[in-house]
């Protein structure tokens, strides 16, 4: 139970924030930081409330095992409860991203006019390659919608599907639609014209209308591929047809 919780936990984490090149940080927008604040404060809640759970069953999984274990149990593969339970931690940190302008030392008017400009260049580095993430999240998640839709066949005559398309498919493409807008952190007037062209003419069918509707599952396939496309050459990348 402790694994699923901190694993919703670091899914909330990547949607909702894009990679900061920075020992391991990411980059939160603040459009959605105290939604996401209180998701957090909710999983390490859950998260806490499994750990535990976990730490008062543990000398009764101790047991378990020496009844499964017979001549082969060792005390010494147990460590005692409070060493597992310090095993596990879940935190949360924040931090501004830094800014030449923060910067105060004593040196040189060059040396900290140099200074400040290395910071600055180095955050606008980052930012640089924060902002290809949402592109490759709809070269993905559009790409594989596409994929899916193309690939579904339905024998006619006996019923059987060949490569199912699943309901995930549409529910992904409908969790990026909700942070695209968040995600787009330099306003770029392109990556909002491609949200708006999913939302329009991807996200409104669902799951069961693409499987039971053959024209507007290869409409959705087609648009879905364009967008994927799109995207792969806005990267600089290949398209799903190369």
């Amino acid at each position: 139970d402790i694994k699923p919780a901190a694993e919703h936990a670091r899914r909330c984490l990547k949607e909702n924030t894009l990679p900061w090149a920075e020992d391991g940080w990411n980059l939160i927008p603040m459009t959605v930081f105290d939604k996401f604040d209180k998701e957090m404060v909710e999983y390490k809640d859950i998260f806490t409330e499994k750990v535990n759970n976990f730490v008062t069953g543990y000398s009764g999984y101790i047991e378990a095992a020496k009844g499964d274990l017979g001549t082969m149990f060792n005390w010494s593969d147990y460590p005692d409860a409070g060493s597992v339970s310090a095993k596990f931690d879940f935190e949360v940190q924040f931090r501004p991203v830094p800014s030449g302008n923060d910067l105060r030392v004593q040196a040189s008017k060059e040396m900290v006019a140099s200074m400040r400009a290395q910071i600055d260049k180095g955050v606008q580095e980052n930012i640089a390659e924060a902002v290809k993430e949402p592109w490759e999240r709809i070269v993905l998640t559009i790409g594989a919608l596409s994929e899916a839709a193309e690939n579904y066949k339905v024998d006619d005559k006996t019923g059987k599907v060949t490569n199912p398309f699943r309901d995930s498919k549409v529910d992904h493409v409908a969790s990026l639609v909700a942070v695209l807008s968040h995600l787009n952190i330099t306003g770029d007037p392109e990556l909002e014209r491609q949200r708006r062209e999913i939302e329009k003419n991807i996200l409104p069918h669902s799951a069961q209308t693409l499987r039971d509707d053959p024209a507007i599952r290869k409409d959705v396939a087609e648009a879905s591929k364009d967008v994927a496309d799109a995207a792969a050459a806005y990267l600089g990348g290949a398209s799903l047809t190369s």
